[in-house]
This record gives structure tokens, C-alpha cells and sequence, in this order.
């Protein structure tokens, strides 16, 4: 949470210096946005996503969302593809679960750069 803060922080002081509120708005928006799918996704399949795994999702969609709307659909869907990967090697291992943080930030680098 004070990495949220901390970054939320940082977009109001560069609004204040000439930035747009708008795109703390926007960024604040897809950010709560992202937290509440994935915290919805934990309750209906508990066991699977943590609140690590929100709170990931908070941190990294305030990034995206910084960027529009189309980079979070992009970061969705990259996070979707990349996620079944690696389950499905994590299942071809014998493994029966995975790490999703590296999922969520690596997606979020990817559908940044990529739009950038």
C-alpha cells in the first residue's frame, strides 16, 4: 500500500507542475479497477490469487492506467496469455500453481513499452 501511495504522491506533484489531473484521474481509476476484478477473481476461486496478487495489481495498474485505456485492455489480455503459459508449464513440470506477481508486472512492462 505505501507503494501505491508513494506512487499516487508522485503523480500529484507532477500534475502540480504543469501534468494533467485527468491522467491521475484515469490512472487512479484503472488502478482500483484492476485491484477489484483480481479481488473478485480471490473470492470466487480462493486459494488461487492472494492479496499479494491485488495489491500487485493496484501497484501495477496505477502505472498502466497512467498510459489510457487502451495499454490496461493491452495489459489484460497479455496477462491473460502469459498467465496460461505458464500454468501450462508449470503443469508439464507437476507443478500445480505459480507465482502471479512476475505475471502482472512483467505483463504491465510489456503493454507500457509496447505503447510507449
Amino acid at each position: 500500500m505505501c507503494g501505491f501511495l508513494a506512487q499516487l504522491l508522485a503523480y500529484a506533484v507532477w500534475a502540480m507542475q504543469g501534468g494533467s489531473v485527468g491522467v491521475i484521474v484515469q490512472a487512479l481509476f484503472i488502478a482500483l479497477l484492476s485491484a477489484l476484478i483480481q479481488l473478485v477473481l480471490a473470492i470466487l476461486r480462493p486459494g488461487t490469487l492472494g492479496l499479494g496478487d491485488v495489491t500487485c495489481t493496484l501497484l501495477v495498474g496505477l502505472a498502466v492506467g497512467s498510459q489510457g485505456f487502451f495499454p490496461f485492455a493491452f495489459w489484460w489480455l497479455i496477462m491473460g496469455l502469459f498467465g496460461c503459459c505458464c500454468l501450462a508449464w508449470a503443469h508439464w513440470r507437476g507443478a500445480d500453481s505459480i507465482a502471479y506477481a512476475p505475471v502482472i508486472v512483467s505483463s504491465g512492462f510489456i503493454a507500457t513499452v509496447l505503447h510507449g
